[in-house]
């Protein structure tokens, strides 16, 4: 639709994911430090839970195979101590085990044309610091539903669509990205005026009908 107008753009960070045993001692989700290493826990069921290792990366790797994914993430875990770091020990049965740059994508423009639309992460990429990113895309869909029976013209209810969209999605994308260059030490001033809005009270912001 944008031809070569934009491309995902690196942010410096990588993830790498994971599916676990849950250990008994994870009540809810978790956040752990270790250096530049951000690890997060977060329960699924009651015998499995997801672990996330953010780093920062600069040369993102090229096909990195399973086994390789997992003895890096051991390597990660190993700088972590109590039953966070006791992870490492597990992972090497788990099939599971995946890797990726963390990319943001920023479509500048309308995201339709004509009768072709785009939506999630093919218009607003995020970082996963504020774990949006599937409900935005998630979003999309439902608003476009609504703007569609609301309106007669395909092109009105596109454009309806589109406005309502845009400032929740810039939210996320900005102060996910915020979140993450702060846990880095390395925010901009521009991060840190967003940031002075707490995450809760970014999160009723969108708990909010709108």
């Amino acid at each position: 639709m944008f031809g070569d107008n934009y491309e995902p753009q690196l942010t410096g960070f990588s993830v790498w994911r994971v599916s676990l045993p849950r250990p008994a001692e994870l009540e809810r989700t978790a956040f752990s430090f270790a250096g530049p290493v951000k690890a997060t826990l977060i329960p699924l069921s009651a015998g499995d839970c997801y672990l996330a290792l953010v780093a920062p990366e600069a040369t993102p790797q090229h096909r990195a195979a399973g086994p390789v994914i997992v003895t890096q993430m051991q390597g990660m875990l190993s700088q972590f101590g109590g039953w966070i770091g006791a992870l490492r020990d597990v992972i090497d049965d788990q099939g599971s085990a995946a890797y990726g740059p963390i990319e943001q994508v920023t479509v500048a423009e309308p995201w339709a044309r004509g009768r072709v639309l785009i939506g999630g992460d093919a218009a607003h990429a995020t970082s996963p610091h504020m774990a949006q990113g599937a409900a935005m895309a998630a979003e999309d869909a439902i608003v476009l539903a609504a703007e569609l029976d609301r309106h007669g013209r395909l092109d009105q209810a596109l454009a309806a669509w589109y406005q309502r969209r845009l400032p929740r999605a810039t939210l996320v994308q900005n102060y996910s990205a915020a979140l993450m260059r702060q846990e880095q030490g390395e925010p901009t001033h521009a991060d840190l005026r967003l940031l002075e809005l707490p995450v809760p009270a970014v999160q009723g912001r969108l708990a909010q009908p709108y």
